[in-house]
């Protein structure tokens, strides 16, 4: 219990300063809309992406930002999230807003899968993702966390299927789950990764009933922050 509550001290002093450094850059996010992503037709006559689909300021200079195509390791196939935009404005406790902002490649389901973009306001009208590169796949979930014990800017946390083949496990059985959480870094003015797991108990998948991971799995993911947090 003592080794906990020191955990927590050491966490809400880094809050403090992060907190400083937070209000000083952060703008009330402007009013958006979102644009689908350009089609092309293929030589067999079936519609594929062309580009992203994109966030758009209504007001004054006209300022987008594209989700960007991802590349596979191989380099043999790139994705374009073109589709399914979405987007919700991010309140911060110490003033200013963001936008939390998705799309979703052209994969069929369960396949399919959105990336995601934290934006950013700035005073030369400008719009920064603080993100790197993250996706979650149609049978995950995802969730901004305003946690301001543990960090000044909301904490993004996904969950995505880890799929046993070893189990024998199909695509309608309950998985165990993957958690990751995000955090903002003052020295980078980005977020970065904290830690990854896999969870002990299963959930559903999304086939038969919504995914609903991040909720049971809250206690051990606020318990990681807090160790995470606390170190230097």
């Amino acid at each position: 219990m003592r080794s906990f509550r020191v955990l927590i001290i050491c966490a809400m002093a880094a809050a403090s300063v992060a907190a400083v450094a937070q209000t000083r850059k952060t703008l009330d996010f402007p009013r958006f809309k979102l644009v689908n992503g350009k089609l092309d037709v293929d030589k067999d006559g079936i519609e594929m992406p062309a580009s992203g689909a994109s966030l758009c300021l209504v007001e004054g200079a006209k300022t987008c930002f594209q989700m960007a195509p991802h590349q596979e390791t191989d380099g043999k196939f790139t994705y374009q999230f073109a589709r399914d935009p979405l987007s919700e404005r991010i309140v911060l406790k110490g003033g200013g807003s963001l936008a939390f902002f998705s799309a979703s490649d052209y994969s069929v389901e369960p396949l399919k899968f959105d990336r995601l973009a934290l934006l950013r306001y700035e005073e030369n009208g400008r719009l920064t993702n603080l993100l790197p590169y993250i996706a979650v796949s149609f049978q995950g979930e995802r969730a901004m966390w305003t946690l301001p014990d543990i960090s000044a800017m909301p904490v993004l946390v996904t969950a995505d299927l880890y799929w046993d083949f070893d189990a024998n496990e199909t695509r309608w059985d309950d998985h165990r789950y993957f958690v990751e959480a995000y955090r903002g870094d003052i020295s980078s003015d980005r977020y970065v990764f904290l830690f990854k797991y896999l969870t002990k108990r299963k959930y559903a998948s999304g086939d038969h009933k919504p995914v609903r991971v991040l909720g049971p799995e809250r206690n051990e993911v606020l318990r990681r922050l807090l160790r995470a947090a606390a170190q230097p």
